[in-house]
Formats: C-alpha cells, sequence, structure tokens
C-alpha cells in the first residue's frame, strides 16, 4: 500500500509541470487530468503486475538506448532536412526508424520469454 500512496502523489503532481497554465475550466485542465489517470493507471498495473524490478529497468533502458541512438536521430534529420534530403537518405532513415521500432519490441518479448522460462512471471528472484 505504501507504493501505491507515494506513486499516486508522484503521478498527481508529475502531469501539472508538464502542462501550465491549465485553469479549472480550460480544455487543458480537462487534459491534465486524462494524462494524470492514464498515468497512475499505467502505473499501478505496471506495480501490481511485475515483482522483478530488474525487468523493468532491463526493458526500459534497452527501449531507451534504441529510441536514443536509432530511432531520434532518424526523426529529427526527416523533420529538418525532408525537402532537401535525396530519396536514399530519406530511406535510409525510414530504415534505421523502422529497424529501431523491430528493435525495441524484441527488447520486450525478450524479456517476456526470459520471465516465462523462469516460471515464475518474470521474477528471477
Amino acid at each position: 500500500m505504501p507504493r501505491v500512496s507515494i506513486m499516486s502523489l508522484v503521478q498527481i503532481k508529475y502531469p501539472e509541470l508538464v502542462i501550465k497554465g491549465a485553469g479549472p475550466r480550460d480544455a487543458r485542465h480537462r487534459l491534465h487530468i486524462i494524462v494524470t489517470i492514464l498515468i497512475l493507471v499505467a502505473t499501478l498495473i505496471v506495480i501490481e503486475l511485475v515483482t522483478n524490478l530488474g525487468a523493468v529497468f532491463a526493458f526500459i533502458g534497452g527501449v531507451a538506448a534504441i529510441g536514443i541512438s536509432l530511432i531520434l536521430p532518424a526523426c529529427c534529420y526527416l523533420k529538418l532536412e525532408w525537402s532537401r534530403a535525396p530519396i536514399w537518405k530519406r530511406v535510409g532513415c525510414v530504415v534505421c526508424i523502422i529497424a529501431g521500432t523491430v528493435g525495441a519490441i524484441g527488447c520486450l518479448s525478450s524479456l517476456f520469454a526470459q520471465g516465462s522460462s523462469t516460471g515464475n512471471g518474470g521474477s528471477n528472484s
């Protein structure tokens, strides 16, 4: 129960920092409430289902590394140079984005396969 109370306090405050200037009858305020509830529910699901914190860190690290090294640079280049870049560079960037996405999905599936092979739902302890 302490995990849930600490998590809820953090999750209610975080979107307030992201969506600034939201008034009580403003559309941004409704967006704040929706984002807060979605983050809270997603975090609660992860807290209740995952018993091995190492698996969560491995997944976050793998996805972040792929995103920072493959997906983000290609997306930024395409955004900045789409009209001036030759077709072969655009195709290369799209291939990097697809490979990064497939790699992130592969990271997730390998973690699930590792957890199911131990027979305890992802907990290696």
